[in-house]
């Protein structure tokens, strides 16, 4: 919400501190009814920025010089229509983003603006001229989207504010009602998620709406949650999906089908809106209180699967780590911790059985060289068969043996590619093999010494 000047090409930059103080909002009937002059007061402005615009000198060289556009945010439900800074009053208007355009789209266009052909429309004009109706089209889209909380606030009636809160060990969520300033809040299992705990706290609103017996037909509910809203949207049935969705689904319809009029919003968290501060202070204060846990809430089944996998994959380390005291060093000191997904998952290059064998057998040192092979009493001597004067080990393939010299030139030039200095390079196969960028080059090495680990 912001006194708009209509310039272009706009850069924010912060308002002095000095002035943060001096900042004061009225409303429409401030000047006649005085009283509603400490109802604004009660709020903040929890940001405010200035518009700057760049400015080419004589010398090629641009500087960003400040407007008179300022872009302020209000924590209050009403938007104020005049702001007062030294002695100055100043009108208010809702800031409408502009279009954004690309820059190498406009290069497209004819030097001569008669010949020119816009390249979005290919109307004859400009890219950048107002007539354009896909820029016209861009900016009713953008005026829509302006739908400010206080516009809605306005037209519903007792907006909820739900949230969730959790910690280690504890979770909990909390609604907020600000026109009657009151607060409800339940604490409940620790093993449920925060979007679970969200998704209560919606639930708990629409269960209010129900079993409430006014005359109010038209409700708001806030939450500063998106992931709950999208999964709201979706009409995919899946055993997976939360039961607490479901059920804020059939409530939905339930009230739809008694002419209730609601509407779930989305604001975003610790900016200053009213009353969803209010919800994650309640939520937080349950969650860090002594209040026995309600029980007779489900788990979903999302959140069960999370507690097993966790409990299995803290029961898969204590057995590593047992393991280690027998076996698996090699391994242990490319790979220190048990990641939730594969390595390879992260390779986009090769997509093939062969690199992907020889990297798991390098990575588990369980490959067909001969010192390897000594050690399992495959063969009978550990002997480079290439020079016939060392014990025939990873690191003496990749570093030592003569018989790849050549080889190993372009192996370090494109090693040198990711370490960029000679002296970062790893002197050792199991060091190299902990950085998933070496993969690919110490796979070409291989493939050009022909060699089958």
């Amino acid at each position: 919400m912001t006194k708009r000047s209509g310039k272009k090409r706009k850069k924010k930059e912060e308002i002095s501190d000095d002035t943060s103080d001096d900042i004061n909002f009225l409303g429409s009937d401030s000047e006649s009814a005085p009283e509603d002059v400490d109802k604004y007061k009660a709020f903040q402005i929890p940001d405010y920025v200035r518009f700057m615009r760049r400015i080419k000198g004589d010398d090629n060289t641009f500087t960003m010089q400040p407007t008179k556009t300022v872009s302020i945010t209000f924590s209050c439900p009403v938007l104020p229509d005049t702001v007062d800074l030294n002695s100055w009053r100043f009108v208010v208007r809702p800031y409408i983003p502009p279009v954004k355009q690309c820059l190498k789209c406009l290069r497209n266009c004819s030097a001569n603006i008669n010949e020119a052909k816009c390249c979005h429309c290919n109307g004859n004009h400009i890219a950048i001229s107002s007539q354009c109706p896909i820029k016209k089209k861009k900016i009713e889209e953008n005026k829509n989207k302006v739908q400010s909380y206080a516009d809605i606030v306005r037209e519903k009636s007792f907006p909820q504010l739900g949230n969730g809160s959790k910690n280690e060990s504890r979770t909990s969520f909390a609604l907020y009602l600000p026109s009657i300033r009151t607060g409800h809040g339940t604490r409940i299992h620790k093993e449920f998620s925060i979007f679970s705990a969200e998704s209560l706290a919606i639930l708990n609103a629409l269960c209010y709406i129900k079993d409430d017996r006014g005359n109010c037909k038209k409700w708001l509910i806030v939450t500063d949650s998106m992931s709950v809203l999208t999964a709201l949207q979706s009409n995919k049935l899946h055993y997976k999906t939360n039961y607490i969705i479901d059920s804020i689904k059939q409530i939905l319809y339930e009230l739809s089908l008694e002419c209730y009029d609601i509407i779930l919003l989305w604001t975003p968290s610790h900016i200053g809106v009213f009353g969803n501060e209010n919800a994650d202070l309640l939520a937080r204060t349950i969650t860090n209180s002594d209040i026995g846990v309600v029980k007779d809430v489900a788990i979903p089944y999302s959140d069960i699967l999370s507690i097993v996998y966790k409990s299995f994959r803290q029961k898969w380390i204590e057995q590593w780590q047992l393991s280690l005291k027998t076996k698996g060093n090699w391994f242990y000191s490319i790979n220190k911790n048990i990641h939730s997904s594969p390595w390879f998952t992260k390779s986009r290059v090769y997509k093939n059985r062969k690199f992907y064998t020889l990297l798991i057998r390098l990575r588990f040192g369980h490959a067909r060289f001969n010192s390897h092979l000594c050690r399992m009493k495959i063969i009978d001597s550990n002997a480079c068969q290439e020079c016939n004067n060392s014990s025939q080990t990873l690191n003496h393939i990749f570093f030592e043996c003569s018989a790849y010299n050549i080889q190993r030139l372009v192996f370090i030039d494109n090693l040198l590619n990711i370490y960029k200095k000679p002296e970062k390079i790893p002197r050792d196969i199991q060091d190299m093999l902990t950085n998933f960028e070496t993969y690919i080059p110490i796979y070409l090495y291989v493939t050009s010494i022909s060699m089958k680990l």
